[in-house]
């Protein structure tokens, strides 16, 4: 993954501590939480 996010220009690997491998499962609200920090940096 972390190999992935670096061929992109704003690409991003985070972890979510104690989440699942489907983490959008497991711990929606934490990574609601990621995505949304990452779109404020990338369109500020």
């Amino acid at each position: 993954m972390r190999q992935v996010a670096r061929t992109q220009v704003d690409g991003r690997a985070v972890e979510v501590p104690g989440a699942a491998h489907a983490a959008h499962y497991s711990a929606p609200d934490a990574v609601a939480e990621r995505i949304e920090s990452f779109s404020t940096e990338v369109h500020a």
